[in-house]
């Protein structure tokens, strides 16, 4: 036998499975997928040569006397400055090629720069890096 709560009840569960079918669709279709990222973002690194001045973050972006002090010890932080005025931070790709980059023999030189510049970071990953002599 059939009670008027249990025929409420069927159609009070359908309309609320339904809502939230209805609900999740478009939440579910709006995430973006980590390989969509990947093929958007990672694709559009490039390699390629840049020219341009080191300068370091701390003693000439800020140079305060701790920051002096950091650059005397610990050596430089270095960004690329290049002459159309962009400006790009600087990793090596190696530990030896980061040390390089930070030398102070190389603090507000012109250098020449080769590796991969990825645009949403701004940033490029140094695979090999040359003073330029004129």
């Amino acid at each position: 036998m059939k009670t008027a709560t249990s025929s409420v009840r069927r159609p009070a569960v359908l309309t609320i499975v339904g809502g939230l079918l209805l609900w999740l669709s478009p939440v579910v279709a709006q995430q973006p997928m980590v390989s969509d990222m990947l093929q958007r973002y990672g694709s559009s690194s490039a390699v390629g040569e840049y020219q341009g001045a080191l300068y370091c973050l701390r003693c000439n972006f800020s140079p305060t006397p701790e920051n002096l002090a950091t650059c005397d010890t610990d050596g430089h932080e270095h960004f690329l400055l290049m002459k159309d005025g962009h400006v790009h931070p600087l990793y090596g790709i190696t530990k030896d090629i980061g040390d390089k980059i930070n030398a102070r023999e190389l603090h507000e030189k012109q250098v020449k720069i080769r590796g991969r510049y990825y645009p949403v970071a701004n940033a490029i990953l140094v695979s090999q890096i040359e003073p330029v002599t004129h």
